[in-house]
């Protein structure tokens, strides 16, 4: 990458260390997950709507994220930064590639190489054949499992460092950027607030149309409750409000919360989705690349592959916005360029994917009558 390592090196090494873990982790999480999932047989049906919601609802609003990507459109002052010493030739793939190209040819090239879509499809053979093997394979399961906690435990060493990481590339955007390029991110950080209004207007019509039921007691009480995530920017840490909430606000009933909830939310990244999509758009865009039918259509469904099966854990957000970037045929190094504003736009992106998460379980909970309907349509 040349000029822009030496202007970025700290967080040139801490977005290599990232990247170092991405693969590993998600082929244990992905791993972990499925024979997580296939001990509880009795909730396999719930399990399949609630993905089959998921995977609507975020297809939904990953459109959204790409129609704002075209509005906000190339950003001429960023081209300079990414040519500064970037020697990265990276060619985005057609839908055609995408699909014949996610069968890796062995085991190794894909965590060689980072791509993400063939480490999830080596994930997800594997992963099926653990679940079905049963009990032959419970060591195999139970090695799963340490190697999912250790390569969590590896990126919460990182996690301490990012705030370092962060105020270094901040202070850095501020002596050596002009106004031009304030303006520039001012564009971005618009784009992404202006994102969430219409997320929740999405969001409202889907618990209107698929639910079948009026929408005015979820937006009234969903509004006032999403300031907790967006001030506590993890949505893992207020899941236990996140469900009290469900279970006393929206009368969703109370054994299909503690289902829904945690595992929805691994599915249900839209606000992190729709800033993902736009971004990688944006770039593309930036340095002169085409936007056609044909590549809206293979990246809209790699983006929506790799948005809906990462894990829900901090630091994913740079992981998957590099192979995002891949995709989109934008050197993955230009993530650094957006580590400084990333603490401005984690909070609204964690709000969009705990009213995600919400909406999915309050609408499956409607569509298997678990619902107290005295209890949502009572006022605060």
């Amino acid at each position: 990458m040349g000029g822009l390592n030496n202007s970025y090196p700290y967080s040139s090494m801490f977005i290599q260390a990232l990247m170092m873990l991405a693969g590993p982790l998600i082929f244990f999480s992905v791993m972990s997950g499925i024979t997580g999932m296939s001990n509880a047989a009795d909730i396999g049906k719930m399990g399949g709507k609630l993905l089959g919601i998921s995977i609507i609802k975020l297809a939904i609003i990953l459109l959204l994220g790409i129609a704002l990507g075209l509005w906000v459109g190339a950003i001429p002052e960023m081209v300079d930064l990414m040519q500064q010493g970037n020697d990265e030739n990276v060619k985005a793939i057609n839908l055609i590639e995408l699909i014949v190209g996610i069968v890796p040819k062995n085991v190794i090239i894909p965590f060689a190489s980072n791509n993400m879509l063939q480490i999830l499809f080596i994930a997800l053979f594997f992963g099926i054949l653990l679940a079905k093997a049963g009990d032959r394979a419970a060591h195999a399961r139970e090695v799963v499992e340490f190697c999912n906690r250790f390569t969590m435990d590896a990126m919460g060493v990182l996690m301490p460092i990012m705030p370092f990481v962060v105020a270094v590339s901040m202070a850095k955007m501020m002596l050596h950027t002009d106004f031009s390029m304030l303006f520039a991110y001012g564009k971005i950080i618009l784009a992404g607030y202006l994102a969430f209004p219409l997320i929740i207007l999405i969001l409202i019509i889907f618990v209107g149309m698929v639910g079948r039921i009026s929408p005015i007691p979820f937006i009234r009480k969903i509004l006032p409750y999403l300031v907790v995530p967006f001030s506590i920017c993890n949505s893992s840490a207020c899941m236990p409000e996140t469900m009290k909430f469900c279970r006393e606000r929206l009368g969703i009933d109370e054994k299909l919360t503690m289902f829904a909830i945690p595992v929805g939310a691994q599915f249900n990244m839209t606000g992190s989705g729709t800033y993902l999509i736009m971004i990688a758009l944006i770039m593309r865009l930036s340095c002169g690349l085409p936007v056609d039918i044909e590549f809206l259509v293979s990246f809209f469904v790699g983006t929506l592959l790799l948005t809906f099966t990462f894990p829900s854990i901090p630091g994913a957000m740079i992981i998957v916005m590099a192979s995002i970037f891949g995709m989109a045929g934008v050197p993955a190094s230009m993530v650094i360029l957006f580590i400084g504003i990333d603490p401005i736009m984690d909070g609204i992106r964690t709000a969009g994917n705990v009213a995600g998460d919400i909406s999915s379980a309050f609408v499956m909970a409607r569509l298997n009558d678990k619902v107290d309907k005295e209890i949502y349509a009572k006022s605060n």
